[in-house]
């Protein structure tokens, strides 16, 4: 059994982590570590996410306790099923998950306007990018991102589903990670 509060918490500063899960733990790993970031460390943050629209993903979290205050949304799935209707200064809107030169440049913008000298990026998920992107692009931009994490000196965490990906992409991007915690044949302990 593995720990993944302990796992995350260990982690130095400015790490990046991919985190594979498997769909069964997938909500519950996802919760763990925002609990750890938002919450425990106060951290602000980047929370990409490609799978859930932004209104939806929020109060989500909200009610499963994640303080979301800190946290600036970069949403690519909400503009695929419909037209947001909210104008809000914590999220922006891209065009659909294919759109990785804008996932990139939201960052940036994103990783700038958010305050202090510790943050993070929390990328929902690798796998939902193989959905609309072929592997070899995948693997390329999970490079990109984490030069630009370094770069920025920000704390990274990239979630993917294990039944969605291949060895070669793991192996792939493991290489760009400080840390690969593979809990895709584990049971979470929740602290």
């Amino acid at each position: 059994m593995i720990n993944l509060r302990k796992e995350i918490e260990n982690l130095p500063d400015k790490s990046i982590v991919l985190l594979i899960l498997n769909v069964r733990q997938y909500y519950e790993g996802i919760l763990e570590v925002l609990k750890l970031l938002c919450n425990d460390q106060a951290l602000p943050g980047i929370y990409i996410t490609l799978n859930k629209p932004y209104g939806t993903l929020k109060e989500l979290l909200r009610d499963r306790g994640v303080d979301t205050t800190k946290l600036f949304f970069i949403d690519a799935i909400s503009q695929t099923v419909t037209q947001p209707k909210l104008v809000n200064h914590h999220v922006i809107y891209l065009p659909n998950p294919q759109s990785l030169t804008d996932i990139s440049l939201a960052m940036n913008a994103a990783a700038e306007s958010l305050p202090g000298s510790k943050k993070f990026l929390f990328m929902d998920s690798l796998s939902t990018l193989l959905i609309y992107n072929e592997t070899q692009t995948v693997a390329k931009f999970a490079h990109f991102l984490t030069v630009k994490m370094r770069s920025l000196n920000i704390k990274g965490v990239l979630i993917a589903l294990r039944q969605m990906l291949d060895e070669e992409l793991i192996f792939e991007v493991s290489q760009y990670c400080d840390k690969v915690i593979d809990l895709s044949s584990e049971v979470i302990e929740i602290a």
